[in-house]
């Protein structure tokens, strides 16, 4: 136990595994030092915010309760899909070619086109510093991509498998897990000239050399040759079909669904706050009540009332639209919880331990957002003492206020956040106590690179 929180252990190796998480190493014994105690410092964090989030009793929090809603209808909604969606899908070979012929546009290459893999290694200056990285490489030798490039080509020459060091060392995150593969590519749609002309001159099925472009130093095979015109219905053209039709079918039977859910069920209106202006309304107001037992609160709505004024023209909305918005929207939803809970779903001994750690994180989002200071927006006043007093920063001669005036709120507003939590985790700690046990956490060693 390296702290406690309240009478909440935090343990080192929930450190070390953090540490591991974020792919961190050793640098230094000063660096180290520093790098545990942030992650000491964000495990104590999360301690208070749980402990926070039971003390208030946040459950009954208008914003929680939607919050744990939506991620109960999630989870259950997902297993019920697979247990009575899913055996309806009536999908075979006739089905599929007949989709590929309406839509062979869709399928149709405008230009010859390769199959590619790739291994990557990315030069020093479009990674962040070694102890952030977000991938660590032993084969990195004094941060040098040639020679970790270099390295991997002899491995691939001695016949090591090219997709199992693309998962060990490419440094390309989008398709380290694929094994490399970039897909069907053609000249048009790859941004750096220096790799296309590569790949586009490399023969089939050959190991190029490592060679460098603006994005590092790359190797790459070409694994297929494509023309241009109608894309053949092979294998992965039918699966892309397949997986089309079946989001299609979905939707259309959780359609029928909704719409005899919504027939079957009752919505009441709560006419007087249906009939307040948005800045009027707070979270914790009824707007409707579903099947007489489910609340629509105002809060729902608030959450998505920009999408609604952007759907509705940049208007803001009248009572028989919020109505419109509040039978097509949360009553569905509400419908569907209706449903599920009536059939056991919330209650599902598969689902339980999944939903728990739900309801423990939107609990902890709602204290979170305590956190942020969203409401804050610095003055005009605010704004140009800032520009007054760092000019500096602003390069010489510094760029007028209007061209920066963004960017000094949106650092004001980091500030004001950064305020708002220290002085929240002050008052959290002495409420519930925090120990620290210094000794302990000195124990603790980054791995080496």
């Amino acid at each position: 136990m390296v702290a406690r929180v309240g009478s909440v252990p935090v343990y080192g190796t929930e450190v070390s595994d953090l540490a591991a998480q974020r792919r961190l190493v050793s640098s230094n014994p000063a660096a180290d030092r520093q790098e545990l105690e942030a992650l000491l410092d964000q495990l104590i964090e999360d301690r208070l915010i749980t402990l926070e989030a039971q003390r208030v009793g946040l459950d009954d929090h208008p914003d929680a309760r939607v919050h744990i809603r939506q991620a109960e209808i999630g989870i259950a909604g997902e297993l019920y899909g697979i247990e009575h969606i899913l055996p309806q899908y009536k999908l075979d070979s006739f089905t599929i070619d007949t989709f590929y012929q309406a839509h062979i546009s869709r399928y149709t290459a405008a230009h010859a086109q390769r199959r590619v893999r790739h291994i990557t290694a990315f030069h020093p200056e479009r990674q962040v510093s070694r102890n952030a990285t977000t991938f660590v490489d032993s084969l990195y030798e004094g941060w040098d991509p040639q020679r970790k490039i270099d390295t991997l080509y002899q491995r691939l020459a001695a016949g090591e498998d090219f997709a199992a060091v693309v998962r060990a060392h490419s440094d390309d995150p989008h398709t380290r897990n694929t094994g490399g593969d970039m897909g069907w590519i053609s000249p048009q749609t790859l941004a750096d000239g220096e790799f296309s002309q590569h790949v586009f001159s490399q023969p089939l099925n050959l190991i190029s050399r490592p060679f460098q472009s603006r994005l590092g130093w790359h190797i790459v095979q070409v694994t297929g040759v494509r023309p241009a015109g109608p894309i053949p219905l092979d294998r992965e053209v039918s699966t892309d079909i397949a997986s089309q039709l079946a989001e299609m079918q979905s939707k259309q039977i959780a359609q029928r669904i909704s719409d005899s859910l919504m027939a079957a069920g009752t919505l009441s209106f709560v006419s007087a706050n249906i009939a307040r202006s948005d800045d009027q309304l707070r979270p914790d107001m009824p707007l409707a009540v579903a099947n007489g037992r489910d609340t629509i609160w105002a809060c729902e709505y608030l959450m998505d009332r920009l999408k609604w004024i952007r759907e509705n023209q940049g208007r803001a909305l009248g009572p028989d639209e919020k109505r419109n918005v509040i039978r097509s929207e949360y009553y569905k939803h509400l419908c569907w919880y209706n449903m599920l809970r009536e059939l056991g779903y919330l209650d599902r001994g598969q689902i339980r331990g999944v939903r728990a750690n739900a309801l423990e994180a939107e609990r902890v989002n709602i204290v979170r957002l305590q956190l942020t200071a969203a409401g804050y927006d610095p003055t005009e006043t605010a704004i140009q003492n800032y520009y007054r007093s760092h000019t500096d920063e602003f390069g010489r001669p510094p760029a007028p206020l209007d061209q920066v005036r963004n960017s000094i709120r949106g650092r004001l507003k980091a500030e004001r956040h950064e305020q708002v939590r220290r002085e929240w985790i002050r008052r959290a700690s002495a409420r519930h106590g925090v120990q620290r046990f210094d000794e302990r956490l000195a124990a603790i060693t980054l791995p080496s690179r």
